[in-house]
């Protein structure tokens, strides 16, 4: 099959042998067990994303997004025209008749269709014009496609699936006025079905990885949910205004997660954006509004584009969006300003200021909380202390993992517990000598505070 010559073919039927459906692949595989449950899971998975993930829109429902789940059937009346630019694989694969020769036959035949339907099924381009081309309904681009490659795969198909005769009956109902019974408007079709990218990520279920998603506005909700469905397995944190995140909205959003958790804007400001990417491993935000095409730069407020410059700043992947799916490519170059350089400097001064005032850093799990403590038990942010990012990033995973385990409270066995009061060790004392001799790191062992310092290297075993 030649792939030129089935450029209009939109889709196989279900039921035709040419394809077989996902679910019924799936069951297959299951069935005579040919492949691992692993494998399995990430098929069925993915294509229950890929059907849900809103990837096209048209001209009859734009700027709305359909899945390939919420597709309709038929298509809306401005789909059924068809952009037709001149073919220039013509001379290539010698046609039986040239375009420019069916095209001319066309215009008695697109009259009499005018005439009889009351409005236009063919748009003839001006030849002067070299912005201009065809506009032509879809049953003239079979007729076109039945008259000049009546051989090929393509016309074969809709002969057998239309049930015509002989191919001259289906190139007569092609141009026959009651056969044009299916909505359709004439327009400019160069805008047809358009198709976004699929940004799926599969993790294995054994896998963590933290994904950010940070919004502001109704608009960039819509957006965010795309993204947050298409995270498989991943642990997901969402940012935003409280009343942008719904329960009912949040559970569909974040139905193929591992975990989803939020964090609320309140009165335009992220809160402790440190404590925020220490979590994670990835970072999406979506524009307040506008789209690549009318806005150059950045369109959120100044809160988040603080948390986009300590991002930045840590090496974290970082991306930004805007509502109509496309991506910002220069975000660096749009964030790199004098005003970040500063505002990340005074933000390192102040954290090592607040540090130098503290006599104790404790190290402890509680439930949902840094897992750091002063002397009078009070929480203590990373955003406030001048700890090396990695190590607040590895105290975070600690508390995480307490978190998921013990929460709600229920037994553990003891080599669980073993690991964690290890860990506890190995943090508080990378933490006492990345911040010198003061403030003391402590932690807890036999009912009272000891400092690291005291505690046994050999106990870590």
């Amino acid at each position: 099959m030649v792939p030129n010559r089935v450029i209009f073919y939109d889709y196989l039927m279900c039921s035709s042998p040419e394809c077989l459906s996902a679910v019924a692949f799936n069951e297959y595989l299951r069935e005579k067990r040919l492949v691992s449950p692993e494998i399995i899971d990430y098929l069925e998975r993915i294509t229950a994303a890929i059907a849900d993930a809103p990837i096209f829109k048209g001209p009859d429902t734009w700027p709305s997004w359909w899945s390939l789940s919420t597709m309709p059937a038929l298509p809306p009346p401005n789909a059924m025209i068809e952009f037709f630019p001149v073919p220039l694989w013509d001379d290539e694969h010698s046609p039986i008749v040239p375009f420019e020769t069916w095209r001319e036959s066309m215009r008695s035949v697109a009259a009499v269709l005018q005439g009889e339907l009351g409005k236009p099924v063919y748009y003839f381009a001006d030849p002067n014009d070299d912005c201009d081309e065809d506009n032509i309904h879809r049953f003239l681009v079979m007729h076109w496609c039945c008259t000049s490659y009546p051989d090929s795969a393509f016309v074969q198909f809709i002969l057998e699936v239309s049930g015509a005769a002989n191919l001259e009956a289906l190139k007569e109902a092609l141009i026959d006025p009651k056969n044009y019974t299916h909505p359709f408007q004439m327009n400019d079709a160069f805008i047809g079905l358009e198709a976004n990218i699929c940004r799926v990520k599969y993790l294995p279920p054994a896998t963590r990885k933290g994904v950010g998603i940070v919004f502001s506005s109704p608009v960039a909700q819509a957006w965010a949910g795309h993204l947050a469905l298409q995270q498989i397995n991943a642990d997901i944190i969402l940012v935003a205004p409280e009343d942008l995140i719904p329960r009912e909205w949040r559970d569909y959003a974040t139905r193929n997660a591992q975990k989803c958790s939020a964090s609320f804007i309140l009165d335009d400001n992220v809160r402790e954006p440190l404590a925020l990417l220490a979590q994670i491993d990835e970072l999406y935000v979506i524009a307040d509004g506008c789209d690549s095409n009318e806005r150059q730069g950045l369109n959120v407020s100044e809160s988040i584009q603080v948390l986009l410059w300590e991002s930045l700043a840590l090496g974290l992947p970082t991306r930004y969006f805007y509502p109509d799916s496309t991506e910002l490519g220069n975000l660096e170059s749009s964030l790199g300003s004098p005003k970040a350089s500063e505002h990340l400097a005074m933000r390192v001064r102040e954290r090592e200021a607040y540090t130098s005032q503290l006599k104790e850093i404790r190290v402890e799990c509680d439930f949902f909380s840094s897992g750091l403590w002063d002397s009078r038990g009070r929480m203590l942010g990373y955003d406030h202390l001048s700890i090396p990012f990695p190590l607040a990033r590895r105290l975070a995973a600690w508390q995480r993992d307490f978190d998921y385990t013990v929460n709600p409270p229920e037994p553990t066995d003891d080599g669980w517990w073993e690991c964690h009061e290890r860990e506890q060790v190995n943090i508080a004392r990378e933490i006492q000598e990345a911040l010198g001799s003061s403030p003391r790191v402590m932690i807890f062992r036999h009912s009272q505070w000891k400092w690291i310092g005291e505690v046994p290297i050999e106990s870590e075993g």
